[in-house]
């Protein structure tokens, strides 16, 4: 089971702003667009060149790639909108 739930927040407002919690959020929006350029950063190429071989071989290797990316960054947005949801009032 995968419970997806979001903070009560006024997302369109939130894109509007003009300060680190709009970047993320519309750097996320345009992710979501084109999730195919997530593989294409540079620094995350760099980034899979430096992983230590026990993560980047074996059985499960650890790869960064476009659903592993997708999914790290709609976290990390979640994360921000809940910590966001507590300092705000919607």
């Amino acid at each position: 089971m995968k419970v997806a739930t979001t903070p009560r927040l006024d997302r369109a407002a939130l894109l509007k702003r003009d300060d680190p919690i709009g970047e993320v959020l519309r750097i996320v929006a345009d992710i979501r667009q084109n999730p195919a350029c997530l593989a294409e950063w540079e620094s995350v190429i760099e980034l899979q060149k430096k992983l230590p071989s026990e993560l980047a071989g074996g059985p499960e290797p650890l790869k960064l790639d476009r659903d592993t990316l997708s999914s790290a960054i709609e976290e990390a947005e979640g994360l921000l909108l809940a910590r966001l949801s507590v300092v705000e009032v919607p």
